[in-house]
Protein backbone atom coordinates (compact mmCIF):
# COMPACT_ATOMS: atom_id res chain seq x y z
CA UNK A 1 0.00 0.00 0.00
CA UNK A 2 1.99 3.10 -1.20
CA UNK A 3 1.84 6.12 2.20
CA UNK A 4 -0.20 9.24 0.93
CA UNK A 5 2.37 12.44 1.55
CA UNK A 6 1.29 14.64 4.30
CA UNK A 7 0.04 18.22 3.05
CA UNK A 8 -0.63 21.09 5.83
CA UNK A 9 -2.77 23.77 5.38
CA UNK A 10 -0.54 26.14 3.92
CA UNK A 11 0.10 23.26 0.80
CA UNK A 12 3.47 22.59 2.65
CA UNK A 13 4.75 19.06 2.15
CA UNK A 14 7.23 19.57 5.37
CA UNK A 15 6.38 20.75 8.76
CA UNK A 16 9.41 22.64 8.24
CA UNK A 17 8.28 24.90 5.46
CA UNK A 18 4.83 24.83 6.84
CA UNK A 19 5.91 26.31 9.76
CA UNK A 20 7.51 28.98 8.07
CA UNK A 21 5.03 29.87 6.11
CA UNK A 22 2.75 29.78 8.97
CA UNK A 23 5.31 32.49 10.61
CA UNK A 24 5.80 34.78 7.47
CA UNK A 25 1.78 34.83 7.27
CA UNK A 26 1.86 36.04 10.72
CA UNK A 27 4.82 38.58 10.95
CA UNK A 28 3.51 42.28 9.55
CA UNK A 29 7.05 43.40 8.40
CA UNK A 30 6.92 39.73 6.34
CA UNK A 31 3.46 40.57 5.22
CA UNK A 32 4.91 43.30 4.21
CA UNK A 33 7.74 42.27 2.24
CA UNK A 34 5.51 39.40 0.97
CA UNK A 35 2.85 42.38 -0.13
CA UNK A 36 5.61 44.74 -1.90
CA UNK A 37 6.96 41.76 -3.97
CA UNK A 38 3.36 41.33 -5.18
CA UNK A 39 2.68 44.68 -6.21
CA UNK A 40 5.93 44.42 -8.09
CA UNK A 41 4.59 41.62 -10.13
CA UNK A 42 1.18 43.77 -10.73
CA UNK A 43 3.08 46.57 -11.76
CA UNK A 44 5.20 44.74 -13.80
CA UNK A 45 2.06 42.59 -15.13
CA UNK A 46 5.20 40.03 -14.51
CA UNK A 47 3.98 36.27 -14.00
CA UNK A 48 4.96 34.85 -10.79
CA UNK A 49 8.11 32.74 -9.99
CA UNK A 50 9.78 30.90 -7.14
CA UNK A 51 12.79 33.13 -7.43
CA UNK A 52 10.53 36.11 -7.12
CA UNK A 53 10.32 35.15 -3.14
CA UNK A 54 13.83 33.92 -2.65
CA UNK A 55 14.25 37.72 -0.89
CA UNK A 56 11.33 36.97 1.04
CA UNK A 57 12.74 33.27 2.42
CA UNK A 58 15.55 35.16 3.71
CA UNK A 59 14.02 37.49 5.83
CA UNK A 60 11.56 35.26 7.15
CA UNK A 61 14.44 32.78 8.08
CA UNK A 62 16.44 35.21 9.33
CA UNK A 63 13.43 36.81 11.39
CA UNK A 64 12.62 33.16 12.31
CA UNK A 65 16.04 32.63 14.13
CA UNK A 66 15.92 36.38 15.95
CA UNK A 67 12.55 35.18 17.17
CA UNK A 68 13.50 32.12 18.19
CA UNK A 69 16.76 31.94 18.94
CA UNK A 70 17.04 28.24 20.46
CA UNK A 71 14.77 26.60 18.02
CA UNK A 72 15.60 27.82 14.27
CA UNK A 73 17.59 24.24 13.43
CA UNK A 74 15.04 23.61 11.53
CA UNK A 75 14.53 26.11 9.07
CA UNK A 76 18.09 27.00 8.84
CA UNK A 77 18.26 23.31 7.87
CA UNK A 78 15.59 23.74 4.95
CA UNK A 79 16.73 21.85 2.23
CA UNK A 80 17.09 23.57 -1.92
CA UNK A 81 14.03 21.41 -2.49
CA UNK A 82 12.06 23.11 0.73
CA UNK A 83 13.43 26.22 0.04
CA UNK A 84 12.22 26.22 -3.58
CA UNK A 85 8.90 24.95 -2.08
CA UNK A 86 8.20 28.32 0.07
CA UNK A 87 8.94 30.06 -2.63
CA UNK A 88 6.54 28.25 -5.17
CA UNK A 89 3.98 28.24 -2.65
CA UNK A 90 3.99 32.24 -3.01
CA UNK A 91 3.86 32.02 -6.31
CA UNK A 92 1.06 30.10 -6.39
CA UNK A 93 -0.92 32.37 -3.90
CA UNK A 94 -0.52 35.78 -5.82
CA UNK A 95 -3.04 34.89 -7.70
CA UNK A 96 -5.58 34.20 -5.06
CA UNK A 97 -3.74 37.42 -3.46
CA UNK A 98 -4.40 39.31 -6.32
CA UNK A 99 -8.11 38.91 -6.86
CA UNK A 100 -8.80 39.28 -3.55
CA UNK A 101 -7.40 42.94 -3.48
CA UNK A 102 -8.96 43.82 -7.37
CA UNK A 103 -6.14 43.25 -9.32
CA UNK A 104 -7.42 41.45 -12.64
Amino acid sequence: MKQSKIIYETGATSHAVNDLILFTDSTRELVDSRDIIYNQLVAGNTPPQSYHFKSLLTLAINSYIHTFPTSHWETTLLSEAQKHEFCQLYANEFNIWKSENGYK
